[in-house]
């Protein structure tokens, strides 16, 4: 078991410098010498970042950030390798939905096109074999559409942006790829989704009457399974702004306890660190809410002695994360929450203990099982070991975990009995859902706990990627011990020495903070982080509130807020309200210094 001492692990995650030194996301041009390539200098838009567009964020010998074009050619060359000889791979970008008429879904790549070609745009197909290479059939840009959708990238510039060895407009794709299926053993495509740009050729459908047709995931998943040092470091990354998100969403959780509130605040601290998107609906299961596993309603109001459970993850850059917290709002663990919890944690240490290369997922789960039935047992919810079962699956009918990467339950294909091996990411998640009903003794009833981390298979054991999100007991009671608390009224707050673990303070005595300018001081809130203090100011003059504030965007340490605040006699401010669950809150926005960057 951890100490406190360990805690400073997870409490600088919040800090500002990590924050700033994300990685910066790349793209870049590869540059082919091909007849139909253009010149880099050419290029203007080509519908995603590249090195010419976006150099601020693009490393010029990359595709995708951190992943390089040598690593995509190298992919595509395992994949050629792996399927039969004589095949031809057919991969389809994923198609455009629409939420209604026309309004889109936010689009999402499909990660086998994305994995092999680091296009993120819609509309295109790619062709790989072991004869002709690297084929790429890309809409056509029109420049009516771009009025509406902007740049795309067409068949001349993918040849530069994605190295294809030829590329054309997917109008000649009934042209072009039929002769190539005609001149192929087997066509290897996503059978499961097939692409309207070629499902409906006569060539397909003949190759399917002749059983010459194999789904691709059964060897794309091999391939995206274990994952290259770069993609390792991605994941990392997003693991890292998913834990961010994840401790202040905890930091607030007391005094805006709502499902919807804390739901909102992952997603946005997620967002404002780099993220594209969630990887999944979150989940902010407050009480009984906590015992429905997928529960996505979101919309209650939590009770000061309920715990929450907040499932979430996000994507960046192609890669996603997914983890599991759950802890009590009020700051401390009722005798019974605690009782069920220590259930759930010790069963994911276990599980820890066998994640290194040779085990299988299966046998993690069964061992899952074995725990969380001693531990059933002890509640007093099962009668004997050997009812595991009936019994076990009426308390937790999921798997203790799954594969991570481009997707949430990545790699499908890869069966649960294959050995772990270095580079493999998968999740533990055990958990217990107890029902309300009258068989359930009534102190548990309702109660929901799931912890989760992500676990990346190193040649020595495993690394936990989401381990800066704390889960002891302890620590979860101590950091939340550590964030905001509103008490009574009590003493005034010196704004250049604050005294750590400051309160909330409310005093009416007039304060000159600000050269030439004489403020009333009604509220003002210290929050103690970051081995320093970080103060956060309400200061009320006349009919406009100004709030400066370093809790809800970013934290920052307490000689940082003091050089702030000398800046802010001479900074333009202007300030807006700002409505967040009961509580009306004011909202500053800085425009004239350049230290504060959120």
């Amino acid at each position: 078991m951890r100490t406190l001492g360990s805690m400073t692990s997870w409490k600088h995650m919040v800090g500002i410098t990590e924050i700033m030194q994300l990685r910066r996301p790349c793209w870049s041009v590869r540059d082919y010498t091909k007849s139909a390539s253009l010149k880099r200098e050419e290029l203007v838009d080509a519908g995603q970042p590249t090195y010419n567009t976006h150099p601020e964020l693009v490393a010029p010998t990359e595709i995708m950030p951190g992943i390089s074009s040598e690593e995509f050619a190298l992919r595509r060359q395992k994949l050629a390798e792996a399927v039969p000889p004589g095949s031809l791979v057919i991969l389809g970008a994923a198609t455009i939905k629409q939420m209604t008429e026309a309004v889109p879904y936010p689009y999402r790549q499909d990660a086998d096109f994305l994995y092999f070609t680091g296009c993120q745009q819609p509309g295109g197909i790619a062709v790989i074999d072991d004869r002709s290479g690297f084929c790429m059939f890309m809409p056509q840009p029109d420049p009516e559409r771009e009025i509406w959708d902007g740049r795309i990238a067409g068949p001349d510039t993918a040849v530069d942006i994605f190295g294809a060895d030829r590329a054309y407009s997917t109008r000649q794709i009934p042209e072009i790829l039929p002769e190539m299926i005609r001149g192929s053993s087997k066509i290897i495509y996503d059978t499961s989704s097939p692409k309207p740009l070629f499902w409906g050729l006569p060539d397909i459908q003949e190759a399917l009457k002749n059983y010459r047709v194999q789904t691709i995931q059964k060897y794309s998943h091999k391939l995206r399974w274990i994952k290259s040092p770069s993609e390792i470091l991605r994941m990392k990354e997003v693991a890292d702004i998913t834990c961010q998100g994840f401790l202040k969403t905890m930091s607030v959780s007391k005094h805006f306890a709502h499902e919807r509130i804390l739901a909102a605040t992952v997603e946005h601290e997620c967002r404002i660190r780099g993220a594209q998107r969630m990887s999944f609906p979150t989940v902010s299961a407050g009480g009984a809410s906590a015992s429905v596993i997928h529960y996505s309603r979101n919309d209650k109001h939590i009770q000061e002695e309920s715990m929450v459970l907040l499932d979430a993850g996000c994507e960046l850059h192609g890669y996603v994360s997914d983890m599991t917290r759950t802890w009590p709002v009020s700051g401390s663990f009722s005798d019974t929450n605690r009782e069920v919890y220590e259930i759930v944690l010790e069963t994911m240490k276990e599980c820890f203990k066998l994640c290194k290369p040779g085990a299988t997922l299966r046998e993690i789960h069964m061992q899952s099982g074995l725990v969380l039935s001693r531990g059933l047992l002890k509640l007093g919810l099962i009668s004997d070991i050997s009812s595991i079962g009936r019994s076990y699956r009426t308390f937790n009918p999921s798997a203790v975990g799954h594969y991570l990467g481009m997707d949430v339950h990545d790699c499908a294909a890869v069966s649960v009995d294959i050995p772990l091996q270095p580079g493999v990411v998968i999740t533990i998640e055990p958990a217990l859902y107890i029902p309300v009903n009258s068989t359930i003794p009534e102190r548990l009833r309702g109660i929901g706990v799931r912890i989760e981390d992500e676990v990346l298979i190193t040649s020595t054991g495993h690394e936990i990627l989401t381990e800066s999100a704390p889960k002891e007991v302890d620590e979860v009671e101590s950091w939340l011990a550590q964030c905001l608390h509103l008490t009574e009224p009590s003493a005034q707050i010196n704004l250049h020495t604050p005294e750590p673990h400051q309160e909330l303070a409310y005093t009416t005595e007039k304060k000159d903070f600000w050269k030439g300018i004489d403020v009333e001081c009604d509220t003002a809130l210290v929050l103690s982080q970051n081995n320093g203090v970080a103060p956060v100011l309400v200061l009320n003059r006349g009919e406009h509130i100004f709030y400066y504030s370093i809790l809800l965007e970013d934290l920052w340490c307490s000689l940082q807020a003091v050089d702030l605040v000398h800046g802010l006699s001479t900074a333009r401010m202007h300030t807006r309200d700002l409505r967040y669950g009961l509580l009306k809150l004011p909202f500053i926005s800085f425009s004239g210094i350049s230290k504060y960057q959120p």
